[in-house]
Formats: C-alpha cells, sequence, structure tokens
C-alpha cells in the first residue's frame, strides 16, 4: 500500500510539473511573439518598439519578467526596463527560427526559465537583418506553485494512505481471527487440552479444518488399532503357548508331541500373520492420494496367474482406466490380494472383478465385485469365514485368515460387505466403501 501509493504521488507529482513547465514555457514564446509584433525596424536599420508592450512588468523594474534583444554580431538592440542594474546571460547569435529554452540566473541570483529565437527582419529599405530574441520569468511563482501542490498532494495522500491502512489493518484482523483461532487449537490439542477442532468455521476454512480433524482422528484410530491388535495378539498366543508349555513340562508320545508342536505353530503363525495385517491397515485419511485402482488390480492379477499358474484362470475386470479411490495403497493390497486369492484357490477357470462409483448417491460409493465360478460358500458357513481362522474347507491350504482381514479393511472404511451366489455359480463377494 505504502508503494503503491509513493508511486501513484511521484507519478502525480512528475505530470504537474512537466504540464507547469509546459504551460510556462508556452507563455514565454507568446511574450517573444508579442514582442516581435511590436518591434520594427526604421529605415537606417535601428529596432523599435511602436506598440506597447504585452506585459507591463517588462517597464518594471525587477518584476520577475525580461526581455532583451541582440543583433546578429551580439550587439544589445534593446532590453526591458526590468533589466535595469541586473545582467542574464542570454544565448547570442541564433539563426534565424532556431529556438531555445534554458534554465539561467539573473547577476543577482535569481533564477529565471528563459526562452530565446532567432529571428530574420527585412528593413524599409529591403536589407535583412538577424536579431535573437530573448525573453525570462523569475521561477519564485513556479516554484512555489510546485511546492504548494507537492505538499496539498502529498497531505492528501498521506491522509488516505493512512486511512486504508488502518480499513486494512482491521480487516485483515478479523478476517485472520478464525486462522488464529486454528492456531490456538492446533496448540491446545498439541498439550493434550483437546482432542480436536471445534466450533464453526468460514467456509474458506471448513476444508482445512475438517481434514485436519480427519488427520487427528486417523492418528488416533491408528494408535489404537496398534494398542487392540498387540492385546488380541497377547491374548491369542496364550493358549497355543500354554499347549508348548504343557508338552514341554509333561513330556509325552514323540509323534503326537511333534504333530502338537505343527499345529500350535501354524496356528500361531496364522493368528501372528492376522494381527500383522490388522494392524497395518491405515484406514481412510484425508489428504490421501487417489489410488489408480485398474493398475492396482492388474498387478495383483498378474502376481497371481503366476501363482496359479497350473489352473490357467482366466480373469476378467471391468473398470474404468480413471477409476480411483482416496485410500491407502498397502490396504488396497492387502483387500484386492485376498480377495482375487480367495477367487483363485476355489475357482474352476474363470474369475470376474467389476470395479465401479456409484455417483448417484451421497455420500459416492465405490462399489467391488469378485466373482468366481467355483463351488461357491454355503449360506450357513458365510458368518464362520469371515472369522479368523474360518474356512469352508479345512483341508484347502491356508490360515483361514483372508476374509477376515478384507471384512476389517470393511470396517476400518466404514464399508459393507457381502457374500451372495453370483452369475458365474460361485461365490460373489461384494464390497461398497464411502467416497468422502
Amino acid at each position: 500500500m505504502l508503494c503503491f501509493f509513493g508511486l501513484t504521488g511521484w507519478t502525480l507529482q512528475t505530470i504537474y510539473h512537466q504540464d507547469a513547465e509546459t504551460a510556462l514555457q508556452d507563455r514565454l514564446q507568446s511574450d517573444a511573439y508579442a514582442l516581435i509584433a511590436a518591434a520594427e525596424v526604421d529605415e537606417n536599420g535601428v529596432l523599435r518598439l511602436s506598440y506597447l508592450l504585452p506585459d507591463a512588468r517588462f517597464l518594471t523594474v525587477s518584476s520577475g519578467v525580461y526581455a532583451r534583444v541582440r543583433s546578429a554580431d551580439g550587439q544589445q538592440i534593446w532590453q526591458s526596463a526590468s533589466m535595469t542594474d541586473l545582467n542574464i546571460d542570454f544565448p547570442q547569435k541564433l539563426a534565424p527560427l532556431e529556438r531555445r529554452f534554458d534554465y539561467l540566473a539573473t547577476s543577482t541570483g535569481i533564477p529565471v526559465h528563459a526562452f530565446s529565437m532567432g529571428v530574420a527582419w527585412e528593413g524599409i529599405n529591403g536589407r535583412g537583418q538577424t536579431f535573437t530574441v530573448s525573453v525570462a520569468t523569475s521561477l519564485r511563482d513556479f516554484d512555489l506553485k510546485i511546492s504548494r501542490f507537492r505538499e496539498s498532494l502529498w497531505s492528501w495522500l498521506g491522509g488516505v494512505a493512512a486511512l486504508l491502512i488502518a480499513a486494512q489493518s482491521l480487516i485483515l484482523r478479523w478476517s485472520l481471527a478464525p486462522l488464529k483461532r486454528v492456531a490456538r487449537e492446533v496448540t491446545a490439542i498439541e498439550r493434550g487440552e483437546r482432542s480436536e477442532l471445534g466450533g464453526e468455521f468460514p467456509r474458506e476454512l471448513t476444508a482445512l479444518t475438517r481434514n485436519l480433524n480427519g488427520l487427528i482422528r486417523s492418528r488416533h484410530e491408528m494408535i489404537e488399532r496398534y494398542r487392540n491388535s498387540l492385546g488380541d495378539l497377547a491374548h491369542s498366543l496364550k493358549t497355543p503357548l500354554a499347549v508348548l508349555r504343557g508338552i514341554v513340562e509333561g513330556g509325552g508320545n514323540a509323534v503326537d508331541t511333534r504333530d502338537t508342536i505343527r499345529d500350535q505353530v501354524d496356528t500361531m503363525s496364522g493368528i501372528v500373520g492376522y494381527q500383522l495385517q490388522k494392524g497395518a491397515a491405515v484406514g481412510q485419511t484425508a489428504l490421501a492420494s487417489p489410488l489408480r485402482l485398474r493398475s492396482l488390480c492388474e498387478k495383483i492379477v498378474a502376481t497371481l496367474r503366476k501363482v496359479h499358474a497350473a489352473k490357467n484362470v482366466e480373469t476378467e475386470i471391468e473398470m474404468s482406466e480413471h477409476c480411483s479411490f482416496p485410500g491407502d495403497e498397502g490396504d488396497f493390497l492387502e483387500l484386492f490380494g485376498n480377495l482375487l486369492d480367495n477367487a483363485n484357490k476355489w475357482c474352476a477357470r474363470k474369475i470376474k472383478v467389476s470395479v465401479s462409483i456409484d455417483e448417484h448417491v451421497l455420500p459416492r460409493k465405490l462399489r467391488i465385485v469378485v466373482s468366481d465360478d467355483g463351488p461357491g460358500i454355503p449360506e450357513a458357513l458365510i458368518d464362520a469365514v469371515l472369522e479368523r481362522g474360518g474356512r469352508a474347507d479345512p483341508n484347502t491350504a491356508g490360515h483361514g485368515i483372508g476374509l477376515a482381514v478384507v471384512r476389517d479393511i470393511v470396517k476400518l472404511y466404514k464399508g459393507r460387505l457381502q457374500i451372495t451366489r453370483g452369475p458365474l455359480g460361485g461365490a460373489q463377494i461384494e464390497i461398497e466403501l464411502p467416497v468422502l
């Protein structure tokens, strides 16, 4: 604001000075032309003023308006009465029609602005002569006028600038108050005095505060999830460890002992794997970058095709190239991976994957459907397969944690999971996740 008003004031001052200088020069030229019009050369070649002078100040001593006429050889032909006891070093011997403006000073040190021009004059006897006509005016009134304008200009600009800066300061203080409030509440959160940002904020800050609260809640939920996973892990390992301790302390048949240890180790391995996958899930977080789901799904399909190469499974994917979701990549790798791995295990030859976003409901929903042509999951076993360690066929390899991990991730994203029989004849798992 200060730079703007400073540049504006300098520009206006410069323009005014130039205009005033131009007006002064125009007046000097008018005075010179009037002198020429009032003069004539007699038959003896002497220059005389036959008319009244254009400005009475030429007749007043030290009036501030001066004039002089010199011949071509530099001799003074005429000078105004106002130049009595004064001398001004006007230019001499100017060619006809040559013009000059100069800033000069009188012999007493008074600054003046002068105009000189060369004039070719033909007398009565037909002889031509060349004269240099010079006029000058004191710069006292000019400088006083410029000074008054400068004082008035800067006074008004200074007042307006002070008023606008004060208004701008009040507006900024008022408009930045919500940000200061956010800063205070964030500090309170850091001190443990608050759990999240609260209250109403302006529309411009709603997205900021919502995302900050989302980050804070995600952090709390993640810490709570880690704590619960560690507690669940410790609790789940108590029984297998107790069995192993009993074997070590009680001894027994070597074959039975080996089988029991193998079963308990498998159980512990499944428990650890499940809890690690469950604890590693991040969930939907604020400011998450959108994931390109098609490339993610194709990567998983290519990996599982190598794992289950013997079955030569045909996987059909229905998904837009631009289908995306603002979630954690690790979560979706676990979700897609477990769904497609489960389908590859149970299918005969074909798997169909459909991913779409329903734009007709709010909030929008990401819909994932994976179906296969296998035997399907009996309705009575649906709840069981969603529990850790639950399997539709105990003879099938695995720990029975895949769909349990999928269930936990869907729950983490506040979505919905449904298992039915699909159009290919086998199981169809449908998942809906809200797109915030």
